[in-house]
């Protein structure tokens, strides 16, 4: 993108940001509509290297969401996720870590294995476990998200298979 694109996306980010955070102070902070607007504030915030603002945002979504949809919810997982990528990309593996574990042993019991968000979170936490110089945690994780994502792939192969003989 060009400078003068750059800018003018910094400054609309800025507009929604302001605009974000005054209508969480006008609303009750839980619901979906104010967890939705949360996570967006964060997303904005993260984007622009407001990492402190984000954080803080994250972990009153996350808190919020354990108390009001319990842990197993998927608002809450998708919420602790968001969070711990937001320390992942930071560098703040150590506090990424325990996080992501959590997100993916509640979404393999909760989704189960195959599920599109269990497989991200598994190579998330992978990601993460390399970044953190962990690699022979890492590799098992590596290996059984591959797994699965080629069983999924075959799966999703066989049934979309037209069948050979053509009906006139």
């Amino acid at each position: 993108l060009t400078q003068c694109n750059k800018l003018v996306i910094d400054l609309l980010q800025n507009e929604l940001i302001d605009r974000g955070q005054k209508a969480l102070c006008n609303i009750a902070k839980s619901g979906s509509k104010a967890s939705l607007l949360i996570d967006n504030v964060a997303i904005l915030l993260q984007k622009q290297g407001r990492f402190k603002e984000a954080q803080t945002l994250f972990e009153e979504r996350c808190a919020e969401c354990r108390k009001v949809e319990g842990s197993k919810n998927q608002g809450t997982l998708s919420s602790m996720y968001k969070h711990a990528n937001l320390m992942r990309e930071q560098g703040h593996f150590d506090k990424a870590r325990p996080l992501l574990h959590e997100v993916l042993a509640m979404q393999r019991e909760v989704m189960g294995s195959l599920h599109e968000d269990t497989l991200t979170s598994m190579a998330t936490l992978a990601l993460v476990l390399c970044q953190a110089e962990l690699f022979d945690d890492a590799m098992p994780l590596y290996k059984e998200t591959v797994a699965a994502r080629r069983l999924l792939l075959a799966r999703q192969q066989s049934s979309a298979q037209v069948p050979s003989k053509i009906i006139v």
